[in-house]
């Protein structure tokens, strides 16, 4: 007898149903004091309205539970579990199968890319990496014990004080919170102990897997040999391996953008209540990992109402695949998501959400485009370069567009929202922002080398074999891409990401005894909380000025001149006019130079 094990429905039903009583249960009977304190670590009273929010929620699961366990559902559901045809603009193609050989070489690629995101990542942390070791993992010097608050020379000194997995779960002080990496990060101090490789490590794992999604999720628009091609640039990307060695989440987000907008395309497709609940989970993940994640459900959501509105078949059937069941998995992304979020949303609505930036080169657009460039350090023939690989990049996206036209939309909008929102409400705009982006980007660049080459191959010359000699070409083409993208690693592991360090030594053995030395803007907080402690912070040309007369020398160190100037007027025109940089310390991070000045009134 061959009999496979399956499980019934009634046991999922059964099942369901003890987890909706038991979650309407725990809503109903605990108080939102003792949510507070046992659930989350905190003082009755700290989380506002927090709590009870969690609970209404959770209920609100409890009866989706309960009610998803004593539907009936129609004999004839399954005749509509797949979406027609009619509604179907671009049918999907049909890939090549994976092979073993395919997974064998993912396998050899993810193991190279751990060795390449693992090596060299206990460098120095730089500003945002700092904020979310100080703020969001260590406990504030009032809560540890004789008010210890480690150094950078101290890190992994047992007597630092972490806050706990409950503590972090229901606070979000700051918009640099990514939530589900500084809980990832907090297990990964418990298990390895404070260190800047142990903060860092949840993101190179993260690295790591985004290969591996890349690859499921290219192997349905453009085959398994060519989404392997994809994962071999990610594998030596410079961009990607420096953002697997950041202390945030935008490895994590990437991840789940491909995740979601997978199990979107399968739900699609399939109609079935388990895919668009799978795709509910997903985007509820990716919002907990980073708050952008929202440009790609909204992308999701919006082409999917442009999707029914063409559709011409109007049966019960099928409008319910259609309609109500992906709507039931929008509103379940909502509720997914305030579900993780509702503890400490009262702290974000009254703290995190009101940051704001001001007027600065970072609000620009086209600094943004010159930010990517210098990052990429290219010449005029670079930019020539780039060109050409914006004409792959559009034809790639076409092919893409061919063989999936809902696919192909999804993988541009979101970054178009993000665009789009962040000038609207003069938000800055970060390169990393559209890091969630790469993974479509390295599947248009694959596709359209490819497609370049046979296009003008079949052009070119009239032979049957002209175009698998373009396909030969075009692959030739990534790999001699791969080759140059591994050329550019070694930069990555040269230099820290901010020299706060280099900076702080330099200056520290040329200082005179009636010396003093102080901070402005990030870099103050990155001295004075971290690095050097012992340092002083000026806001103001005023303040130098008076400290001049007190002392021989005055020693200014900052960073990233675009925060100081709309903030600290007076003092960026005194930096400029009076403080003659003395040394210049590069780091990986784009304009995250650190300067060593001395004032001398009347320099220039």
């Amino acid at each position: 007898m061959n009999a496979t094990p399956t499980t019934s429905p009634r046991s999922v039903n059964t099942g369901m149903m003890l987890a909706g009583l038991a979650a309407l249960t725990f809503a109903a009977f605990t108080s939102s004091g003792a949510i507070e304190t046992f659930l989350f670590d905190h003082r009755v009273g700290s989380m506002s309205w927090g709590p009870a929010l969690f609970r209404a929620v959770l209920a609100f699961h409890g009866l989706v539970l309960l009610l998803f366990a004593v539907r009936k559902a129609p004999a004839n559901e399954s005749r509509h579990d797949v979406v027609p045809r009619a509604c179907t603009t671009a049918p999907v193609v049909e890939s090549p199968s994976t092979g073993a050989v395919h997974w064998i070489l993912l396998i050899a690629l993810s193991l190279a890319a751990a060795g390449l995101r693992l090596y060299k990542l206990e460098s120095p942390l730089w500003y945002d990496e700092s904020v979310t070791l100080l703020h969001l993992l260590r406990a504030p010097p009032t809560e540890a014990p004789g008010d210890f608050l480690p150094t950078y020379e101290q890190s992994g000194d047992p007597r630092a004080v972490h806050r706990s997995l409950r503590y972090i779960a229901g606070s979000f002080p700051t918009q640099n919170q990514h939530m589900l990496f500084t809980l990832l990060a907090r297990v990964s101090f418990s298990v390895f102990g404070e260190s800047a490789w142990a903060l860092r490590l949840p993101a190179a794992l993260f690295g790591v897997a985004d290969l591996w999604m890349l690859f499921l999720f290219g192997r349905r628009l453009i085959g398994p040999r060519e989404s392997l091609l994809a994962a071999a640039l990610m594998c030596v990307s410079y961009h990607h391996v420096w953002f697997s060695q950041n202390a945030r989440a935008y490895t994590g987000l990437l991840l789940f953008t491909m995740l979601a907008t997978l199990c979107w395309m399968n739900a699609l497709r399939s109609g079935t209540w388990r895919s668009w609940i799978a795709y509910a989970g997903a985007a509820a993940l990716g919002m907990y990992a980073q708050l952008n994640m929202q440009f790609v459900v909204a992308a999701h959501g919006l082409l999917w109402l442009v999707r029914l509105f063409v559709s011409r078949d109007a049966s019960p059937g099928t409008w319910r695949v259609r309609l109500w069941r992906p709507l039931a998995a929008f509103v379940l992304c909502v509720t997914f998501t305030l579900q993780l979020y509702a503890p400490a949303l009262p702290e974000f609505l009254r703290s995190a959400i009101k940051e704001y930036s001001l007027p600065s080169n970072w609000n620009n657009p086209l600094w943004l485009v010159r930010s990517m460039l210098e990052h990429a350090r290219v010449g005029l023939a670079g930019a020539a370069l780039g060109a050409v690989g914006g004409v792959v990049l559009l034809i790639g996206w076409m092919s893409i567009l061919r063989r999936n036209l809902w696919a192909g939309l999804a993988m541009v909008l979101p970054g178009v929202l993000l665009t789009a929102l962040m000038l609207s409400i003069n938000k800055n705009l970060y390169p990393r922002f559209y890091f969630f982006c790469m993974g479509f980007g390295l599947l248009m660049i694959v596709r359209g080398m490819i497609a370049a080459a046979e296009l003008a191959l079949t052009l070119a010359w009239r032979d049957p074999r002209a175009r698998a000699w373009g396909r030969t070409a075009g692959v030739t083409g990534v790999a001699l891409m791969i080759v140059a993208f591994a050329g550019t690693l070694p930069r990555c592991y040269a230099l820290p990401k901010q020299d706060f360090i280099g900076a702080r030594d330099y200056v520290e053995a040329r200082r005179g005894p009636r010396d003093i030395i102080v901070a402005v803007g990030l870099a103050a907080q990155q001295y004075r909380n971290y690095v050097a402690p012992s340092w002083s912070e000026v806001r103001s040309a005023r303040e130098v000025r008076e400290l001049a007369r007190a002392h021989d020398n005055v020693w200014l160190v900052y960073s990233q001149p675009d925060y100081i100037k709309p903030r600290f007027p007076d003092l960026w025109a005194l930096i400029e006019s009076e403080c003659p940089v003395d040394k210049e310390f590069r780091g990986t991070l784009g304009e995250g130079q650190v300067y060593v000045c001395r004032y001398r009134p009347g320099a220039r």
